[in-house]
């Protein structure tokens, strides 16, 4: 049971890094990130759920994106996405091809 726990630690860890360096800034904002981490930051704190916040006019067509690359993620509307890596059946691979396709639906809409 304690090695799924780590597992599911550094695959958290691992999303939080992959966003904070894949996901634009927005320019307008003074730096703001178009999608913010609002889950602490501390394991200990959030466990394996991280909450980002969307731009809300953003969100449905980063969903889209989403629901279109077979990636489950959990919305609250108005501007919340919650996203677990879970360690039983999650890789970091999958980490990875999540930012990579929330980065490219980011960029769609915003191109858009």
């Amino acid at each position: 049971m304690l090695e799924i726990s780590e597992k599911s630690g550094k695959l958290t860890k691992y999303l939080e890094f992959l966003l904070e360096a894949n996901l634009p800034y927005r320019e307008m904002d003074k730096g703001k990130r178009i999608v913010e981490i609002i889950t602490p930051s501390s394991l200990k704190e959030r466990g394996a759920q991280m909450s980002l916040r969307v731009k809300v006019e953003l969100l449905d067509g980063i969903m889209s994106d989403m629901e279109e690359a077979k990636i489950v993620v959990d919305v609250r509307k108005p501007n919340t996405m919650r996203v677990t890596p879970v360690a039983l059946y999650n890789t970091f691979r999958d980490v990875h091809y999540f930012v990579s396709v929330l980065a490219r639906a980011i960029k769609r809409q915003l191109e858009g």
